[in-house]
């Protein structure tokens, strides 16, 4: 199976070269707000990706810029924005926010919370709320591929203030959960590969105009 990652391309995806794969998966903050119009406009470029056969299937972790998509609050009026958001985005597979699916004996799982870094942004979680989130990844009896918006703390996290953004608990939960890789974005300044343990971790933003060649993978079953 051929994967192509990217992340943080803020409405600028029409600017990447998306080679022939099977699968296209996004990291988040594909949009700046989480528009209607943003949603509509990806959609429509997720479309022709598929018409040309450059990809089969497109699956997306949103990110904090896509607030819209952000539905697991308690709140009746977030829901009905983020099934009218999700609407929006019928090319796309599905939306993993922390979930995920296996493909071809290929397990995967998206995870889109990551700690407060800024107002109106979506998909903040305090301290106790990210605790009780990163259990759900460990119900299954294992993972492939780990997909988040935000990187671990400490692993590819520092941005160009050289303050870390990365979350303790993401990390915690990659040394339980001992995927074969770890691929995020969130942090536009720190792009690269780097491990924990065995699992190989990459941070795949592009960073909104200075987009990035996507990152491919190869993967097959054990």
């Amino acid at each position: 199976m051929r994967i192509c990652f990217t992340s943080d391309t803020h409405g600028h995806h029409l600017k990447l070269d998306i080679p022939t794969c099977d699968l296209l998966i996004h990291c988040g903050d594909f949009s700046n707000n989480g528009t209607n119009d943003e949603l509509f406009a990806f959609n429509a470029w997720v479309r022709r990706l598929k018409a040309s056969g450059r990809i089969k299937r497109c699956y997306v972790v949103p990110g904090n810029h896509d607030r819209s998509l952000d539905g697991l609050v308690e709140s009746e009026g977030r829901r009905l924005q983020y099934e009218a958001a999700r609407d929006l985005l019928d090319e796309v597979d599905d939306v993993w926010i922390n979930s995920g699916t296996t493909i071809d004996g290929i397990s995967f799982w998206g995870f889109s919370f990551i700690p407060p870094c800024g107002t109106n942004f979506g998909f903040q979680r305090t301290e106790e709320v990210m605790a009780r989130l990163v259990e759900v990844p460990l119900r299954r009896a294992s993972t492939d591929v780990f997909v988040s918006h935000g990187p671990p703390w400490g692993v590819l996290d520092v941005n160009l203030q050289r303050h870390h953004m990365g979350c303790g608990h993401l990390l915690g939960l990659i040394k339980k959960l001992k995927p074969r890789y770890h691929f995020f974005g969130h942090v536009h300044g720190n792009c690269g590969v780097s491990n924990i343990g065995e699992t190989v971790c990459c941070n795949v933003a592009s960073g909104g105009y200075e987009v990035k060649t996507p990152i491919i993978l190869d993967i097959t079953q054990k």
